[in-house]
């Protein structure tokens, strides 16, 4: 395998989105800071009608009945702008996703742009209603807050042009494929920190190799099966709590399934061994530690940012799109999340406990099933187009030098048989499949250099 590559800093920037960040965190905050604003402000107009502080050069002047105009101005036309801002916003992310798949709508909202933009809008309107309540019978003058209110109003404003501008730029299908990348990469990043963190190791690092080899096997043979509570998506597995449980019932447990995959309720999802020792404790601390939900995150699914990608390549390719040049992108992408996960370990994740018993046995996604999942579809989709079937032999021949153990060769040569074959059946153009046929060959000899090179 290659020496691991990190991403640059503008690539994990521009993955920024967290799939677990709460959607309503920074707007909620926002708001209650500019309402405890509000609250102060006050209690310094209070202060200084009562002559305990002096009145600050920089703040307006007027009578009780300026200010009200002026603060019920104000909040009118941040609830109305901010209404037709999001609004519009939505139809337009609603045109987009069309071409991207839904999850843009997601990244809109959990996007931190957004979330500062409506927190700081709705506080302004709060802010305002807050003042004009305490101008009821009120015997002081608003200066210091109305003030402060017209400067955050000066703030929403640039606020707000820079949230237009994000609008326009994260619809741009070179954003959004280098965004999911980014999510990619940053997903990496926090499953190898964890792993790090909980103390696991490979299995061909792991010095007590045969151990491994045999608790396979007694687990396929000889172990219990713990079927799934629920139907749904693989989302999380809590390792350190599955060591911890096995530990206490002196067991070993091997999970079946990778995360992301879909299971029905009543499927085996994990082998206990001993038998006897799949009790009703084990099962109840096996049914909290590996989480099933509705939809997949990128939390330890990293092959969902590569599903993505292909359903922007699909939704592309596809009739009532069309766009060529957005499939030519996510495939440019789609090499670089193969790329990233090739230096992902890929052979068996052992964990042991504190006395280096065999405890947990998991297995992330095979390489050569990445390499399947990120090409195929849209392989089947591009059989007509020359222009994409061209450039995915090229991009198959660019990962030979990344993709060097032999399995992951046959695997990408395995690939670009299938596109040359589909292609040349589906197109009769002689210029075209001339083209097809030399892109070809220039893969043959990519992946006959790569295999000269040092593994």
């Amino acid at each position: 395998m290659k020496r691991y590559h990190p991403p640059t800093q503008s690539l994990l920037r521009l993955g920024q989105v967290a799939e677990d960040r709460p959607i309503w965190g920074l707007p909620a905050l926002t708001v209650a800071s500019l309402a405890l604003l509000a609250v102060l402000a006050i209690l310094a107009d209070h202060a200084v009608a009562a002559n305990l502080l002096p009145l600050p050069t920089w703040a307006l002047d007027g009578t009780v009945d300026d200010f009200r105009t002026l603060l019920s101005t104000i909040a009118a036309a941040s609830i109305s702008v901010i209404a037709l801002v999001f609004s519009s916003s939505l139809v337009v992310l609603q045109l987009a996703s069309s071409q991207f798949g839904p999850f843009l709508l997601r990244l809109f909202m959990r996007s931190r742009i957004t979330g500062l933009t409506l927190g700081v809008f709705v506080g302004i309107f709060l802010y305002s209603l807050f003042v004009l309540a305490s101008l009821v019978g009120a015997t002081f003058v608003p200066r210091i807050a109305a003030t402060i209110c017209l400067a955050l109003v000066v703030i929403s404003m640039a606020l707000l042009l820079a949230f237009i501008y994000n609008i326009s730029v994260s619809v741009q299908s070179p954003r959004v494929a280098a965004v999911v990348a980014g999510d990619l990469w940053r997903a990496i990043d926090d499953v190898r920190r964890r792993h790090e963190a909980d103390g696991w190791t490979m299995g061909a690092d792991d010095p007590q190799a045969p151990d491994i080899k045999h608790a396979i096997a007694r687990l396929t043979t000889d172990g219990a099966s713990v079927a799934a509570e629920q139907s749904g998506f693989i989302v999380y597995v809590d390792h350190q709590q599955l060591v911890r449980a096995t530990e206490r019932a002196d067991a070993t447990l091997r999970l079946l399934h990778q995360r992301g995959r879909f299971v029905l309720a009543g499927e085996p999802i994990a082998n206990v061994w001993p038998s006897e020792r799949a009790t009703g404790a084990l099962m109840d601390e096996l049914a909290k530690a590996v989480v099933i939900g509705p939809e997949r995150t990128l939390r330890q699914d990293l092959e969902f940012a590569i599903d993505r990608l292909v359903q922007i390549s699909l939704l592309a390719l596809s009739p009532a799109i069309n766009n060529t040049f957005n499939a030519l992108i996510c495939i440019d992408w789609l090499s670089e999340g193969v790329r990233a996960l090739a230096q992902y370990p890929c052979d068996w994740i052992i964990y042991r406990d504190g006395g280096g018993a065999l405890r947990v046995l998991d297995q992330p996604h095979p390489i050569t099933e990445v390499i399947e999942a990120a090409f195929n579809k849209v392989r089947q989709a591009s059989a007509r187009n020359t222009a994409v079937t061209t450039h995915l032999l090229t991009t198959l021949g660019r990962l030979s030098v990344w993709l060097t153990a032999e399995d992951q060769q046959a695997a990408l040569v395995a690939q670009a048989d299938a596109v040359v074959e589909g292609a040349l059946v589906e197109i009769t153009v002689e210029k075209d499949r001339a083209a097809i046929r030399a892109s070809d060959e220039r893969f043959r000899e990519a992946i006959a250099h790569a295999a000269r090179l040092p593994h």
